[in-house]
């Protein structure tokens, strides 16, 4: 599976919305506070990455499009 299929795969299981690529997970509840923790454990051990701080401060860490770059990077330098 690639990055994208493995993360909306994930938001998949969580909700029984439709995924949109383009919007704030939070905001249209794809997941709430307390699943960003699985989020951020289940991908670090998946993707064998850790997120940083500044991946948590980055605007595009709460937006599927810009939580999968963030992801890719990670994956390319390593």
């Amino acid at each position: 599976m690639s990055t994208k299929e493995v993360v909306i795969d994930f938001f998949k299981q969580n909700t029984n919305k439709n995924i949109k690529n383009d919007v704030n997970y939070f905001d249209e509840d794809y997941i709430d506070s307390l699943g960003v923790f699985e989020l951020i454990s289940t991908f670090e051990e998946q993707f064998g990455i850790e997120f940083t701080d500044d991946d948590f401060e980055n605007q595009n860490f709460v937006i599927i499009n810009g939580l999968i770059d963030i992801i890719e990077k990670k994956l390319n330098n390593v």
